[in-house]
């Protein structure tokens, strides 16, 4: 499936999606297009297109003023339920950093906001709550839960095995790991990191700079940032690029004058003509490069799972799409809720890379490209 027909068909779903969780009717007016965008992060083109085809369907309509309207609700994967047998569905999330809440960590709160819109379209209600504070139920709570999500590759593995012995339903989200009757659903971060290099691959002589992000109180790298390097290494291999890793730890205040004197650095000693940052979290890290005169010429890409809210000049955002990922999460654990025999499987969410920016200014030059 090409790049456009991807975002339609997952607007059209999206689309779908928002008038059964806001319980909308027949005749209902749908929001405007600058909204749909705004909320669905792709153009005004994608969702005309998206709004096209559900009106073909019959789902959308036009009034006599040429304003959107539902035609008839949408069927939905999963059953609806009536509100008197509504199921509790709970997201529990496991950071490697404790005490923060889920809309500190933009991972884990996109994943989230896409469960949250399949569950309420289905009828049921959702809870997120951390990881330490689920366990800590007594059984009498957890015995009315009908399925659950967890997330946290670094820290959920020790709590496996209680969270299995809840007998319920259980999909990991963006679980590493391949593991036998364990059901996950994840974003293929080593394809991530393979499109963050070969969107270049017909520059010449290129050296890149890869910087992820560790904690002080980590002794590992978190897992989706090492798929993002693992995919980024292995296509630099096969084309014969030069990259190294440098590793930001951004836990101190004055973690940012730091690390900018690192990259510096280490781009002198190894003439590097481009910069990949593995997390959305080093966006400021990069807006400090772009503003220092010594990486002239250095091009600089952001691989990001939500903290990026906007481009800047001169930056290229992959963006992961997680709202999709949480999406097909929560459609494979109301698989497993009607089918509790099912084979269990990994999952990689479909390609849900989006590039976008980008006017890149040269000064020197006074030329500025468009690149998309």
């Amino acid at each position: 499936m090409n790049t456009d027909r991807r975002k339609r068909e997952n607007a059209k779903e999206q689309i779908a999606f928002h008038l059964q969780a806001e319980r909308m009717q027949a005749g209902d007016r749908i929001p405007s297009e600058r909204k749909l965008c705004d909320v669905l992060g792709v153009s005004r083109i994608t969702v005309r297109s998206a709004l096209s085809e559900l009106i073909k369907e019959g789902i959308l309509s036009r009034n006599d003023k040429n304003v959107a309207i539902v035609g008839k609700l949408p069927e939905t994967s999963a059953p609806i339920h009536s509100a008197s047998k509504q199921r509790k569905l709970v997201f529990t999330y496991f950071p490697s950093q404790p005490n923060l809440s889920l809309k500190e960590i933009a991972i884990f709160s996109k994943v989230y906001h896409g469960i949250e819109r399949y569950v309420h379209a289905c009828g049921d209600i959702i809870y997120s709550q951390a990881g330490a504070n689920f366990l800590s139920m007594n059984e009498t709570e957890k015995a009315t839960v009908s399925g659950i999500m967890a997330t946290g590759a670094l820290t959920i593995k020790g709590r496996l095995k209680i969270l299995r012995s809840l007998n319920v339903p259980l999909v990991l989200v963006n679980w590493p790991h391949s593991d036998p009757g364990l059901n996950s659903v994840s974003t293929d971060f080593y394809e991530a990191g393979q499109k963050a290099v070969l969107s270049r691959k017909s520059s010449s002589n290129r050296r890149i700079l890869f910087l992820s992000v560790r904690f002080n109180n980590e002794n590992v790298i978190q897992p989706p940032l090492l798929e993002i390097w693992y995919g980024a290494l292995t296509a630099a291999s096969e084309y014969g690029i030069e990259i190294s890793r440098l590793h930001v730890e951004i836990d101190e205040s004055d973690w940012l004058p730091k690390a900018v004197a690192a990259v510096k650095r280490t781009a002198r000693n190894k003439g590097i003509t481009e910069i990949i940052a593995g997390s959305g979290q080093l966006h400021p890290l990069l807006r400090k490069i772009r503003e220092d005169n010594s990486f002239h010429g250095v091009s600089l890409s952001i691989v990001d799972s939500g903290w990026v809210e906007k481009a800047d000049d001169g930056i290229e955002v992959l963006r992961l799409d997680m709202e999709t990922c949480g999406l097909s999460a929560a459609r494979r654990l109301y698989d497993l809720m009607s089918d509790p025999a099912q084979r269990a499987m990994r999952i990689l969410a479909p390609e849900i890379i989006d590039f976008y920016i980008t006017i890149i200014t040269h000064p020197a030059a006074g030329e500025i490209m468009i690149v998309n």
